[in-house]
């Protein structure tokens, strides 16, 4: 199944309206729709492609769901998860599909009554999901997934337009809802992994001074890493044109990966590539050099574009 015909047929299914929760019936349907369309490599390499082309667009593009559709109720998102790095609890209204799209996540779910009658966060499961997998939230939830995993993996998620934060406008405030989750954790190495995601995000920002260019760049090529590990996974003989549009895309440690990744399809290019990379490194090894001379000299003028390294 293609991207297109999935999203043909999700508009076949009455999802209601904002405010107007459909029989789950007809969550259920979805959900059965997108398991069989992750069953097919196409529908996932279709949506890698559009993924690409809102990088070329921007970070703003990106910040924006993956695919609205105001007409028939439902937003989707697809969303890439780095090695140890997940989202904290966070509440989801009338219904959402999510599935995992490559390798694995855990996905922890919290009572939600608890939520809301006594203003605490209580653990209630963890579920281990394998790329394929789908589940759905009716009326009310509150979840989070996690990749305790060492490698990359995915997810895609089917929402509701009625979808919006409702506990955290009411009553006080309740500790971990939309927060770190580390605290709820029961296993000291995943609280580890947690502080350690904290750290390097924090690291990050302080390197780049918080610089929006930067950052936005950041979300891009982050994005774009996520996706070129999805590749990774693929034998389709789609990848080697999808890797010649991300490598074009790509800042020089993502360009790398696209170098080792077409080496199986097509040596050739991938020494052209490493060749093009290392003639790129050497000329901004001596525009830094130079850089650096003038401002040794008080020329303190001097920019740089640093975009793409």
């Amino acid at each position: 199944m293609r991207w297109s015909e999935l999203i043909e047929k999700v508009r076949g299914i009455d999802l209601g309206a904002p405010g107007h929760v459909p029989p789950r019936e007809h969550v259920l349907a979805l959900q059965s729709l997108l398991t069989q369309a992750l069953s097919s490599p196409d529908c996932l390499l279709d949506c890698i492609e559009r993924q690409l082309g809102l990088i070329e667009l921007g970070a703003e593009a990106l910040s924006k769901p993956f695919y609205l559709d105001d007409e028939h109720n439902f937003g989707v998102r697809f969303p890439h998860w780095a090695p140890y790095m997940g989202m904290s609890a966070h509440e989801h209204y009338e219904w959402i599909v999510s599935a995992v799209t490559y390798r694995a996540l855990s996905i922890y779910t919290y009572e939600f009554e608890a939520a809301r009658d006594e203003r605490v966060l209580r653990p209630r499961n963890r579920f281990e999901a394998r790329a394929g997998q789908a589940g759905h939230i009716y009326r009310a939830g509150i979840h989070n997934p996690w990749n305790h995993g060492a490698e990359w993996a995915g997810s895609i998620h089917f929402y509701s337009l009625g979808d919006s934060p409702r506990l955290l406008l009411e009553g006080e405030p309740i500790a971990g809802l939309d927060f770190e989750v580390q605290a709820l954790l029961e296993q000291g190495d995943w609280r580890q992994i947690e502080l350690r995601s904290r750290l390097s995000a924090l690291a990050l920002q302080t390197a780049l001074g918080a610089a929006k260019a930067c950052v936005d760049h950041v979300m891009c090529q982050l994005t774009l890493r996520g996706a070129l590990e999805c590749l990774a996974l693929s034998g389709s003989t789609r990848v080697p044109g999808i890797l010649v549009r991300a490598y074009e895309l790509g800042c020089v440690e993502n360009r790398r990966r696209c170098i080792e990744l077409i080496a199986a399809h097509d040596r050739r290019r991938a020494k052209t590539w490493q060749m093009e990379l290392e003639v790129a490194e050497r000329h901004f090894t001596e525009l830094l050099a130079a850089a650096d001379h003038y401002r040794k000299q008080g020329n303190h003028d001097v920019e740089l574009d640093l975009a793409r390294a």
